[in-house]
């Protein structure tokens, strides 16, 4: 990981700037993906039994089920609408308007590829609950090493890619992440998450 090496003297002990850039992913994070994931299953396969949200332990939930059920389920994650009626996570939109104010923020999520509307879905999402000039800060991409930022917060575990990456991971919570200390649970807490972080990158540089 290559460290972002600007960082600016802590201003009433905050070492957030306007120069700090924040990578925020979406589903399971700002939306509530696997809400979404469970109503399209009762609604499309009912007669396949959900899987409780506690117990999925894996970050892809599809791959817990049957492997009899995998294509209809693939074929339920692809349909249209999937993604544009998403829920926000509680605090989410709240969080990063507060964000927006003290830092450089910007949507950075992965597209499911084989959806053919997800990616236009996401960036109308972006622009009904954020504000379209949110829109403009939305990078979709399925390689997130390569973008440019000082902390990444995304529900994902593992994240691997091309490289180099910048960004320091913050995971939000899920029940497949919980073994990763560096963690926001709730979005009321994202400050004390993303100060601490930035104390240790900065700890790093001066090393």
């Amino acid at each position: 990981m290559t460290l972002n090496t600007r960082f600016a003297l802590p201003n009433n002990g905050s070492l957030i700037t306007p120069e700090t850039i924040a990578l925020i992913d979406m589903d399971g994070v700002i939306c509530e993906w696997q809400d979404q994931f469970d109503s399209f299953m009762t609604k499309y396969c009912p007669h396949i039994p959900i899987i409780p949200k506690e117990e999925i332990k894996v970050f892809k939930t599809q791959s817990l089920y049957a492997q009899e059920y995998h294509a209809e389920i693939a074929d339920m994650m692809n349909r249209e609408g999937f993604y544009r009626n998403l829920k926000p996570v509680p605090g989410a939109i709240e969080a990063l308007h507060e964000m927006e104010k003290e830092m450089k923020v910007f949507i950075c999520t992965a597209p499911f590829v084989t959806n053919e509307t997800c990616a236009s879905e996401k960036m109308l999402w972006v622009g009904e609950h954020l504000g379209s000039g949110w829109m403009n800060r939305t990078i979709i991409t399925s390689d997130k090493t390569m973008v440019h930022g000082d902390f990444l917060v995304d529900d994902k575990p593992l994240i691997k890619g091309a490289g180099p990456r910048t960004w320091t991971h913050i995971v939000f919570d899920a029940p497949y992440n919980r073994h990763i200390e560096t963690r926001i649970n709730k979005w009321n807490e994202w400050r004390s998450v993303v100060e601490k972080v930035l104390q240790e990158r900065q700890a790093l540089v001066n090393a």
